[in-house]
Order: C-alpha cells, then structure tokens, then sequence
C-alpha cells in the first residue's frame, strides 16, 4: 500500500513537471527557503562558540631495572605485587584515567563552575560529561597520552585541563607508592616468617646432631663440607682401608725375598725408609757383594753376613706387620664409630636439607627486600607532561560557513517538498 502510494507520488511528480510544479508554486517555493534559510543564519550566529584545550603527557611505565632485579630473584613477586606489570597495558591505563576514581573530582569542579555562572547542573551526569568534552587517546605505537577538553565557557577550559593533568600525575605516585609499600610489608613478613623458620630447623638439627653423636654443622656449611663429614661416606674409606690392608699383610707374610719385601715395604710404608736397620740392611747387602768376590760361599764371613742378613729381614718384616695391624685396627675403630640405628643418618640429611632450603629462602627474601627498599627510597617522579594545559586560540567550532551552506541545502529540498506539498494539495480540491 505503501509502495502504490510512492509510485504515485513519483508518477504524478514527472508527469506534471518538476519544475512546472516549482515554478507553479514560486511563491511557496520563496517563502519557505527563506523563513528556513533565516532561521538557520539566525542559528549559526547565536550558537555560541566552542572552545578547545589540549596537553600530552608520557604514561611511563614502572622503571624496568629494579624489577627486573625482583623477577629473577622471584618470577611471581611482581605479578603478586602488580609492579612493572604490562598485562595491565596502555589500553587499560587509558582506560582508568577516564574513569571516575580519577576524573570525578575535575567533574565536581565542573559543577561548581557551573553553578556560579548560573547554570541548572541538575541533570548533568558525569558520563555524558566526559562523552561530549572529553577525548582521551594513545598516540600510535607510542606511550604519549593526549588529552582534548571543549566547552563552551572559554574561562573553564585551562582551569579544567590543569587540574585533570595534576590528578593524572597524582595517580602516577599513588600506585606506585602503594605497590612499593605493599611489596615492602609482603617481604618483611616474608623474612620473619622464614627467620624464625630457619632458626628454628637450626636448633632442632644441632640437638638431633648431638643426641646421636654426629657433628653439629654451623650456618655457613658447604655440600663439599657435608659430603666430606657424611659418616656413609667416612663408613664406605674406612671398610675399603681394611680391605687394602689385608691385602698388604698377605703380600708381606708370604714373601720369600728380602730384596723385594724392602722395596715394597719403601713403596706402601715410607715411615720405615729411615729406620736404622734399614740403612744396616743396605750395608749388609754391600758387604756380602764384597765378601762374595773374595771368598766361596761357605766361608764363615759370608755366612755371618747372610745371618745377619736374615735377622734384619725378620726384625722389619714383624715390625711392619705389627705397623699396618695397628693401622687396621684404627680402621675398624673408625668403621664401628660410624654405626647407627637405622634411619638416624637418613634423618638427619632430611633435617640439613630442610635448614638449607629454609636459608636459601631467606637469603633470597632479604635480596629482594634491599631491591624494594632501594626503589622506594628513590625519588618517585610524577609522569611526564610533554606539553603543559593550552587554550587553542581559536573556536573549534560551530563552522558558521558550514552551518549556512548545510541550511542552504536544507532549506531549498524543505522548500521544494513543501511546494510539491500545495500544488497536490490544489489539485485535489478542484477535483473535489
């Protein structure tokens, strides 16, 4: 039905002639573009001005070199504490300093600003606010914040725009003073809670130690000390030193060469090397090669020498035997000194593995608390401003030449609908 109407309205539009029907109804034509047009003008005239002031300012981010210290001491601190944190990213930053936990105090101001010029601010929002006179956004691929604030009171513009920068460099130290005290008290509970930790597996591992006669370690034990001191260890040297020991009393017992039992003896005992009959058996064996170029076997010098030959080898061969029984006795000593009830060495490296672990925390925990202390006692700046609050000089707006060529456009099609209006209008009372 619709659609049949429009088809008519066409049809009858070309059929009579457009411009027969505007030249038909001229007058109508002329009266109606111009009350349009002057009302327009009138519009463009009156609407007051639109002023502009404008800043930018660096959103800088957290000082990297401090958290990157915090990090590799901790992977998880700087999430936990929200320092350095990029996840919440420019866009979310943006984001918070238009909300109104930042700007709802420069609103306010705008209120009261408004009320002494004598303007209802009864209905006045701060989110419609902040939509019609604010523009907040990023300069691409950069951390360069510009701020656009338009008004039509010109005097509202620098008050305005100055207070929203303060508020912007306010809320750069406030955050940051708040991660930095969080952190400070996280960390200083971390450190009385591992201290009284440590000491605590400290003084329960020296009274284990004692109790079970093992040796006590101090706080600044190394894994070379422990391995060095671990009575396994001392167990497994003292079992193989028996074990070398047998093995050197058989080769001495079943020696049937005095010669070679020396120069043995030299090689595992060098304690003997300068015992007398040692020197006494050398000179024996000089004289026997002498007295054996001058003489037969037989001859009583040589069998005195060779008796006097035996008697050393005999007087050595018991005095190291006796010498390494002692050594296996000290051997065997050491290896029952090392026994204890089962499960108690066990145990006590458990005990030594937990005071290590809670140390190294510690330890780690104090690094971290210097890095805080040292980035809280630095002089915390406000964020950057680039360009400090300015008025633009000129309007930004309303474009009065727009206006009148908008109107101009606006009127003439009203004119002519208008016109088109009348003359059916004519038509069908005549008809009628």
């Amino acid at each position: 039905m619709e659609a049949n109407k429009k088809i008519k309205i066409i049809n009858y539009i070309f059929n009579k002639g457009f411009f027969k029907i505007i030249k038909k109804q001229k007058s109508i034509f002329i009266y109606s573009a111009s009350i349009f047009f002057s009302i327009s003008i009138i519009y463009a005239f009156f609407k007051k001005p639109v002023w502009q002031g404008q800043f930018q300012i660096v959103l800088d981010e957290t000082s990297t070199s401090s958290i990157d210290q915090l990090s590799q001491l901790n992977p998880n601190i700087t999430s936990v504490l929200g320092l350095g944190s990029k996840a919440n990213n420019l866009k979310t930053e943006v984001g918070i300093l238009g909300s109104p936990s930042v700007l709802l105090p420069v609103f306010n101001d705008y209120l009261e600003k408004s009320k002494t010029k004598g303007i209802d601010t009864k209905n006045f929002r701060f989110k419609s606010w902040k939509n019609k006179n604010l523009n907040i956004y990023l300069v691409p691929k950069t951390s360069i914040l510009n701020l656009d604030y338009k008004d039509e009171n010109k005097e509202f513009i620098l008050p305005i725009i100055s207070l929203i920068s303060k508020r912007y460099q306010e809320y750069s130290n406030r955050d940051r003073k708040n991660s930095l005290k969080t952190g400070l008290e996280y960390i200083n509970e971390q450190v009385f809670k591992y201290n009284e930790l440590s000491n605590k597996s400290l003084r329960k591992k020296q009274a284990f130690a004692i109790t079970n006669d093992l040796i006590p370690f101090q706080n600044n034990f190394s894994s070379d000390v422990i391995n060095a001191l671990d009575l396994a260890t001392i167990r497994v040297q003292a079992a193989n030193e028996i074990r070398t020991i047998n093995a050197q009393l058989e080769q001495i017992e079943n020696s049937v060469d005095n010669f070679y039992l020396v120069k043995y003896l030299n090689s595992i005992l060098p304690e003997f090397i300068q015992k007398k009959y040692v020197l006494e058996l050398d000179q024996v064996e000089m004289n026997l090669a002498k007295l054996r170029a001058k003489y037969f076997e037989e001859d009583i010098e040589i069998q005195r020498s060779l008796n006097e030959k035996e008697v050393l080898t005999s007087l050595m061969k018991s005095e190291s035997i006796s010498f390494l029984k002692g050594k296996k006795s000290d051997a065997i000593a050491k290896l029952k000194s090392t026994e204890r009830p089962e499960g108690i060495l066990v145990e006590y490296r458990e005990m030594i593995r937990e005071y290590t672990r809670y140390e190294q925390t510690l330890v780690n925990l104090e690094k971290q608390l210097q890095v805080l202390a040292l980035e809280q006692a630095k002089a915390l700046k406000p964020w950057e401003l680039i360009t400090n609050p300015t008025l633009i000089e000129e309007p930004i707006g309303p474009s009065k030449k727009r206006i009148i060529a908008l109107s101009l456009f606006a009127s003439i099609i009203a004119a002519i609908l208008i016109s088109l209006l009348f003359d059916k209008l004519n038509e069908l009372i005549v008809t009628e």
